[in-house]
């Protein structure tokens, strides 16, 4: 009974299967790439301006403020 077992395997050439295809496309690789450094570099601006710009306000931004109040109080 053995010997007329016969145990066929059907396995596709990994470069036929959809997946395989997929996982081996690199067409937008480098945009994905790029994308990924800008978000990176934008998201690193906006903290640092964040931080910047809290810590400066009352030495820069206060001399205008008080300038625009007296302005429109017309004082």
């Amino acid at each position: 009974m053995s010997d007329k077992l016969r145990i066929v395997r059907s396995e596709p050439a990994a470069e036929n299967t959809v997946l395989a295809k997929f996982l081996n496309d690199e067409s937008g690789t480098t945009a994905i790439e790029y994308g990924l450094v800008a978000a990176s570099i934008s998201i690193a601006i906006v903290a640092t301006l964040g931080e910047v710009g809290a810590s400066l306000q009352g030495d820069w931004y206060e001399p205008i403020r008080k300038a625009i109040e007296a302005a429109v109080n017309g004082s």
